[in-house]
């Protein structure tokens, strides 16, 4: 099987600021805006040229971050077909709180989803990968 083109998705509150931001990570302005709130970048698969994930697939958890957002534009240049999720942060209602003022029910709150999450996404790629005895799960936790 050939995969010919990769679509990474990636929510974002305030689309003007993430343009900018991909704008300087990517280093280039988006190859086409369809419409205002969306921005694409293409990256053209050159076979042949060294390209490590031709033909795989790459599930990107958190790629609205720095972090996965690089893994994500990485694994794309890479050839590999890439799939992006990411959360809506419910750790808002917290943020800017003093540490002394916080409880461990309200810092683990945010995090109890985050766990479930890659658990669950882990397990339905391992029973793909078991029926084709082949495949890698890579978690970064930042």
């Amino acid at each position: 099987m050939t995969i010919d083109k990769a679509l990474a998705s990636v929510a974002v509150k305030d689309i003007k600021t993430a343009v900018q931001w991909y704008e300087t990570v990517i280093g280039r302005p988006a190859d086409s805006a369809p419409m205002p709130e969306l921005a694409e970048w293409q990256f053209p698969i050159e076979r042949g040229k060294g390209m490590l994930l031709i033909n795989k697939i790459a599930v990107v958890y958190g790629a609205g971050g720095s972090i996965g957002a690089a893994v994500a534009i990485a694994f794309a240049r890479e050839g590999a077909r890439v799939f992006s999720f990411n959360a809506i942060d419910i750790a808002d209602s917290i943020q800017g709180t003093p540490l002394i003022e916080l409880t461990s029910e309200a810092v683990s709150l945010p995090v109890i989803p985050r766990v479930a999450t890659n658990f669950r996404t882990a397990r339905a790629a391992a029973r793909h990968m078991g029926k084709k005895g082949v495949g890698v799960i890579l978690m970064i936790v930042d």
